[in-house]
């Protein structure tokens, strides 16, 4: 079993290696490479109180070791998703016996996107195999299962993904009604609750300890819970993007400090940027409460729903790829939701299928709690595999001693397969998945930073046709114009992403820079001031404003065309008040132009500023002969 698994990953490898997806990790996996790299160099990222710590941890260690961010990790993770096959398998046998044992292992081998997700380069792997880990060992406390590695498990999964840590209080409450824990040297049910907590707090407070002392505040596991929080609770969410209201999707951790640093008015931790969107979000639900129970719903469909919501990369394009893949991913959730349900129905009352149903339906609703797409929702597949087997298992044997009618008029059988389509089909109207353009966009980024600039301008044309309103594919277009020296081409492409986005900053900086480039000057400057208007806090914009400023003035003061020059070195002094520079220059067009009310005192104030300055000294001179 272990082997099946390993040799449909590595085809998958063979297959995956060298496409742009495989070289250029994108978004969130780009993130956690970038991370794991400054880890390797024995340094800390700015962003490290943004994320869970351990993935980017066992990156950066791979890399330290290996020197290898692209191949080694993929490895590792391919040795986990065949180890996680096992688990199951011992899992599936100690609950429905030998035979389910095998099929739930050869299922989750051979599922489409448990392969998928053990080649990229996300947590999705390991923290799938953490659970399962945590798992066997609370089904296993009446044999030769510990609670304290349970807890263990469960801590460590805490620290790939946060969202998990809360089950481990109706863990700790399922363990006290434990009647008997063979390992365990005590039988009170407090004592076996506190040999749990013991496994699962301990990381997660020496995960705290790190944070303070790394001086991130007090972030237990990470602080981008408030942000995530609000991104799926505001008013406008529609539960699976990540789009903030004032931002967009294209938004930067260093942009949600800045608004939390304006907002109190001094510097902040990421732990004060976490306190402010949990508070935030909690002030978007109260203002509209029924709204939000309406989206709750919506995001609970969605969680359940046969259709797979992507986020950073478009799952079902990618397996278009991958065609012999794609055929496996059938093998997957949407599969598995009623057969599980029949194992759920009808092993309620064995002690640790409940506990199973119990975090099923615990995760779920904390998923829910912020947003949903499909590598949030992916660990449980093997779960439901687990369930599926174990309900076909046992429906099968009721059907040979009681006959198929009996047993498919039975209510676990109804209850299951109505429940079942509910939650499969109801959510596939909420909507939720990206749009059309996206799958090219994404692609397009990726063969961009492989260097196939043109075939990503081709895919970048193919997304325009597929939705001309969609934003940041003209600038892309023009970046890749410019990076290919195409400079008058790209004039057009970014002023079609500012008619889409009228306030997008860097759209205005990058056709300054353009204008620039093609020797339009003054419209370059127009752009750069737009960009500074648009966005104050934008340096790149400020310093090729004064690049233009400067350019155009000395030219024209070259030419003596001081009505023109004299404006320009006065907005370049205000833009650099340190260089005397422009303000004598100023002054000096203000005389020739006859502008001179005033202009002895300003040339004296001058002075007192910068008294060693020669020209401004000189200039003085002049006048006074």
């Amino acid at each position: 079993m272990f082997l099946s698994a390993l040799t449909i990953r590595l085809l998958y490898l063979a297959d995956y290696y060298g496409t742009p997806f495989f070289l250029a990790p994108m978004w969130d996996s780009a993130e956690y490479a970038s991370m794991a790299e400054v880890f390797a160099r024995g340094a800390i990222d700015d962003t490290f109180g943004y994320r869970p710590p351990l993935y980017p941890i066992f990156l950066g260690m791979v890399n330290l070791i290996t020197g290898s961010i692209l191949m080694a990790p993929r490895i590792l993770q391919i040795l986990f998703g065949s180890y996680a096959v096992l688990i199951c398998y011992r899992i599936a046998r100690r609950l429905y016996g030998e035979r389910a044992g095998v099929l739930a292992a050869l299922l989750t081998a051979y599922s489409g996107l448990m392969i998928f997700f053990d080649l990229e380069l996300l947590p999705t792997s390991l923290f799938t195999l953490t659970l399962l880990l945590f798992l066997e060992q609370m089904v296993r406390l009446n044999d030769n299962g510990n609670l304290m590695i349970a807890g263990l498990w469960l801590g460590i999964a805490s620290l790939i993904w946060p969202v998990v840590l809360p089950f481990g209080a109706m863990a700790m409450l399922w363990i006290a009604r434990t009647k008997r824990v063979s390992t365990l040297h005590t039988t009170t049910a407090s004592g076996n609750a506190l040999r749990f907590f013991a496994g699962w707090a301990f990381l997660p407070l020496l995960s705290l300890i790190i944070h303070l002392l790394a001086g991130q505040g007090a972030v237990v596991v990470s602080s981008n819970g408030g942000v995530n929080f609000y991104i799926g609770n505001h008013r406008t969410a529609d539960g699976t993007s990540v789009t903030l209201p004032e931002v967009g999707e294209s938004w930067l951790w260093n942009q949600m400090e800045e608004e939390v640093e304006d907002s109190i008015g001094g510097e902040v931790g990421s732990s004060a940027v976490d306190r402010h969107y949990w508070a935030k979000g909690i002030r978007e639900i109260t203002s509209d409460p029924v709204g939000w129970l309406r989206l709750m719903g919506k995001k609970l469909l969605l969680f359940w729903s046969y259709r797979t919501i992507t986020s950073d990369q478009d799952i079902g394009f990618h397996l278009s790829l991958f065609p012999w893949l794609k055929i496996l991913s059938f093998i997957g959730f949407p599969l598995m939701v009623i057969p599980a349900l029949w194992g759920l129905l009808t092993g309620i009352r064995v002690r640790e299928i409940r506990l199973i149903g119990l975090f099923i339906l615990t995760f779920s609703i904390l998923v829910i709690f912020f947003f949903v797409n499909a590598r949030f929702r992916h660990p449980l597949t093997p779960i439901l595999i687990i369930l599926a087997v174990g309900g076909v298992s046992t429906l099968y044997g009721a059907i040979k001693q009681n006959g198929w009618v009996r047993v498919l008029r039975s209510g676990s059988v109804i209850t299951g397969v109505v429940v079942g389509v509910v939650l499969l089909f109801a959510g596939g109207a909420s909507g939720g998945m990206k749009h059309a353009h996206y799958p090219y966009f994404a692609y397009g980024v990726a063969l961009e930073r492989v260097g196939r600039l043109v075939e990503a301008d081709s895919l970048f044309a193919l997304a325009i046709s597929k939705d001309s309103t969609a934003p940041f594919i003209s600038f892309k277009r023009g970046e890749l114009a410019v990076r290919m020296e195409l400079y008058r081409d790209a004039i057009p492409q970014y002023e079609r992403e500012l008619k889409l986005q009228p306030h997008y900053a860097k759209g205005w900086n990058n056709l300054g820079i353009v204008q620039l480039n093609v020797g339009r000057p003054l419209e370059a400057i127009r752009s750069f001031e737009t960009a500074m208007d648009s966005d104050p806090k934008l340096i790149t914009a400020r310093r090729n404003l004064l690049r233009a400023l400067d350019e155009i003035a000395r030219e024209r003061a070259g030419e003596n065309d001081w009505i023109t020059a004299q404006p320009l070195f006065q907005k370049a002094s205000g833009l650099d008040p340190t260089n005397p520079f422009y303000p004598t220059m100023s002054l000096k067009g203000r005389y020739i132009l006859q502008d001179r009310i005033g202009i002895h005192s300003d040339l004296d104030s001058l002075l007192r500023r910068f008294p060693d300055y020669l020209p401004a000294r000189q200039l003085k001179e002049s006048w006074k002969r």
